[in-house]
């Protein structure tokens, strides 16, 4: 498969409309340290949601969204809490600046692919966060779930983090 016409699958793939598709109610961002994933599903496709909260030496927080059958390639990843991003140089409107979480990347961003941090304290389009936004992890879960266009993000219920870290 040529270049543009994979990057054209890959905006397909996240484009597309998805239903979480867990057998019990309850969505359970895990604690610090531990990682868990929510199962996706569109008409074309199977997803993975990782919802990682392990972090090495400082707390850590990811929603990255995977295909079933090319899962070892991360479509996106939103980063809530974690480093900083060093964007390489280019022609985008993030060239060469380092970006501070929280941000994104997409695999389907041309030429660059996930090597590109989108900010997501700054109107860029359709997904932004605001510093209250980042006191709640299901707020920021929901935001993203709505972002990757999951529909049925209402007939689940989240629990209540008891800490950010």
């Amino acid at each position: 498969m040529q270049e543009k016409e994979q990057l054209e699958e890959i905006s397909k793939m996240i484009k597309s409309i998805k239903r979480i598709i867990e057998q019990n109610q309850y969505i359970h961002i895990p604690p610090f340290g531990q990682s868990k994933q929510l199962n996706l599903k569109s008409n074309n496709y199977v997803f993975f949601l990782d919802l990682n909260r392990k972090g090495h030496k400082r707390p850590k927080c990811t929603f990255q969204l995977r295909e079933k059958r090319n899962k070892e390639l991360p479509l996106v990843r939103i980063d809530i809490i974690g480093r900083p991003h060093q964007n390489p140089d280019g022609d985008f409107k993030w060239a060469n600046q380092v970006v501070k979480c929280p941000h994104l990347h997409r695999a389907d961003f041309p030429k660059y692919g996930t090597h590109v941090a989108v900010p997501l304290l700054k109107d860029n389009g359709n997904f932004k966060l605001s510093e209250q936004d980042l006191n709640d992890l299901i707020l920021c879960l929901k935001k993203a779930l709505k972002f990757l266009n999951v529909e049925n993000i209402n007939e689940y219920q989240f629990q209540e983090q008891s800490s950010l870290f």
